[in-house]
């Protein structure tokens, strides 16, 4: 999960400065939304998320990176 790496990284950074913050949820946001490996970052995350850390699950929990997480890994899901 390097994601959760680099987000713990920067913890200091998503607490202090909010135009920081803006800057790597855009950059997050953009890398989750790739078509060659968005997808498997956002399941990653999704199966893992019980598994972070409070602070950054509440964090992503409270931004649209929730909502791209979820939907990504619902648009995987086959109904036959």
């Amino acid at each position: 999960m390097h994601i959760v790496q680099a987000l713990y990284w920067l913890r200091d950074s998503l607490k202090n400065d909010d135009l920081m913050t803006q800057e790597i949820k855009t950059k997050l946001i953009r890398l989750l939304q790739d078509p060659n490996q968005g997808s498997q970052i956002c399941e990653d995350l999704q199966a893992g998320l019980h598994t972070v850390p409070l602070w950054m699950r509440v964090w992503i929990q409270g931004s649209a990176l929730n909502l791209l997480i979820y939907t990504k890994s619902l648009s995987r899901i086959h109904i036959d």
